[in-house]
């Protein structure tokens, strides 16, 4: 139970075990555990009452009123733990967790005691003016400052829990690599759209000449020259722009992730614009084929019809 404990955390669980044995109790209870936090005093968790206005001496005070002094010896060694106390671990735990951290200290015993508030620590934390909120708030202050503190010896947490935060710390930087792939994908995109363009427009010479021809602006021109030159330049605008627009817009679709098959199509598409497109289009497509991107496009759909 104790394996994710730090040095001074398990000290705290060995004295709050004297502590019930100086009282003659047959079990440990959250103010055994407080007891215990009290007379190790150099963790973390010292540092939050102080930081808190929080006078070690009063506390210890408050919680010896709380405790009765049994008449019966008890035999030496490890007591059991009350529901109390198991709750109180189990919460330590839960707090450690949910700071991202891979030890159990001090402080998250101390969170744990506050939690349990059916316990006689609780109540006698309370009294003393001390909110859970506030201790959490302290451990997030500490946080800039747990190079200087020499509590902090971290032990690696093993178990499912660990792997999964690890496989989503490292999907987290998969996906941001992913978005950077697919932002400066979707610039190029407006660039090769932009030349697309530009290159459509081209084919208005040969419509201006044709249509010279065909209102007799050129002599000894036949007719039929001018229609066919009309029809092709026409043909070419407008495939060109067309595909312009369709690589701008899939530019657009790639920044905000979505019509993942379309952005796939126009890649293959941009090949035939050598060299820009063709460089353009392999680099897309080799972009998309990547699993993580895929999801993307997959949990930004999901998103939308949420």
């Amino acid at each position: 139970m104790f394996e994710h404990f730090t040095d001074r955390a398990r000290k705290v669980m060995a004295l709050a075990n004297q502590e019930a044995q100086r009282f003659n109790h047959k079990y440990i209870d959250t103010e055994h555990i407080l007891l215990g936090l009290i007379k190790e005093g150099s963790g973390v968790s010292a540092t939050i009452l102080k930081n808190r206005g929080v006078d070690i001496k009063t506390l210890r005070i408050e919680v010896v009123k709380w405790v009765e002094i049994k008449p019966d010896r008890v035999t030496m060694g490890k007591l059991p733990q009350t529901q109390g106390a198991k709750k109180v671990i189990e919460y330590a735990i839960d707090e450690a967790r949910s700071f991202n951290h891979n030890y159990v200290g001090t402080e998250h015993i101390l969170l744990g005691l506050l939690r349990e508030d059916e316990g006689i620590a609780a109540q006698v934390l309370m009294n003393l003016g001390l909110q859970i909120e506030q201790v959490r708030g302290e451990v997030l202050k500490l946080e800039g400052k747990e190079d200087t503190l020499t509590e902090r010896e971290p032990r690696t947490w093993e178990g499912k829990r660990e792997k999964k935060l690890l496989i989503q710390r490292k999907g987290k930087v998969s996906m941001n690599r992913d978005e950077q792939y697919l932002k400066l994908l979707s610039v190029f995109h407006y660039v090769v759209g932009g030349l697309a363009a530009f290159f459509a427009c081209i084919p208005i010479i040969h419509l201006s000449i044709g249509i010279a021809i065909l209102v007799g602006a050129i002599d000894d021109a036949p007719g039929f020259a001018g229609v066919l030159l009309v029809m092709i330049a026409m043909v070419a605008i407008l495939i060109g722009w067309t595909l312009a627009v369709c690589i701008i817009v899939a530019g657009r679709c790639l920044a905000k992730r979505k019509r993942y098959m379309f952005c796939l199509v126009m890649a293959a598409i941009s090949c035939i614009f050598m060299p820009f497109g063709t460089v353009l289009g392999v680099f897309t497509i080799i972009v998309l084929m990547r699993p993580s991107v895929e999801e993307l496009f997959e949990s930004n759909k999901s998103a939308l019809w949420a």
